[in-house]
């Protein structure tokens, strides 16, 4: 585990873990990245999220004391917390932190857009490289005044209410993500938006919104049309309806 008031060097890696994260074997899995960790001479410290949102506290408490390279171990809603968290944070210009990912979740929707495979063994190879890319993040403002950050994409209407339901179904597995969308998909009532994109104003009922910077969401369902997370833009889909029949 990792102490605070222990002195740690700045090219160490801190794991912030989720134990939750998926419907996998956790402690198998947990082991098995000990092991390969140890195995690669990857000098690290970690700590497990222990509540919701954890994430956030756990990544400014490590910057301060001087981490700068980061391992999310868990899915997409622990890569989210993290990324808020090294976004919200006022100790060091997010440039100068570096962040890598081991997949435990459900859908693992982010690194299929950079071709990360959804393995242990592998996207530790690829932390051994170090290869790294600067990618844009958007931002929300919420209606309280306060701000959340993503790094994948945000939906608004049919999607958050698959997210909702699907916290109830983790346990499945993958096949999560299909269950939850079709129950979704015949209580779901669609809604009216509007839409203002500087001067264009757009009013619709429509099932979602998604506003995109990667591909994939929905354990690997592609609706964002053509989003680029380098070109400081964002891909803005409506969806007016939808079914995962064909």
């Amino acid at each position: 585990m990792y102490n605070l008031n222990q002195p740690i060097e700045i090219h160490k890696w801190f794991l912030i873990v989720n134990p939750f994260a998926g419907n996998k074997n956790f402690k198998k899995s947990w082991n098995k990245i000990k092991y390969l960790l140890k195995f690669n001479n990857i000098q690290y410290s970690f700590a497990f999220t222990q509540y919701k949102k954890h994430e956030t506290i756990l990544i400014k408490e490590a910057l301060k004391k001087g981490y700068r390279n980061i391992i999310s171990v868990g899915g997409d809603g622990t890569l989210h917390h993290v990324v808020n968290g090294i976004m919200k944070q006022r100790y060091i210009k997010t440039s100068k932190i570096k962040l890598g990912i081991i997949p435990l979740g459900t859908g693992n929707d982010w690194i299929k857009t950079y071709n990360i495979p959804n393995s242990i063994e592998k996207s530790i190879d690829i932390i051994i490289t170090k290869t790294t890319i600067l990618q844009d993040i958007g931002c929300i403002k919420l209606s309280n005044g306060k701000k959340e950050y993503f790094n994948n994409l945000a939906g608004i209407g049919y999607d958050g209410y698959v997210v909702k339901n699907l916290n109830y179904l983790k346990r499945i597995g993958s096949l999560a993500f299909i269950v939850s969308g079709l129950y979704s998909l015949f209580f779901y009532k669609k809604k009216k938006y509007e839409i203002k994109i500087n001067n264009l104003s757009l009013n619709k009922k429509c099932l979602m919104i998604l506003v995109g910077l990667c591909k994939y969401s929905g354990g690997g369902l592609q609706i964002t049309k053509d989003p680029n997370p380098f070109d400081g833009l964002l891909d803005i889909t409506v969806v007016k309806d939808f079914s995962f029949f064909v």
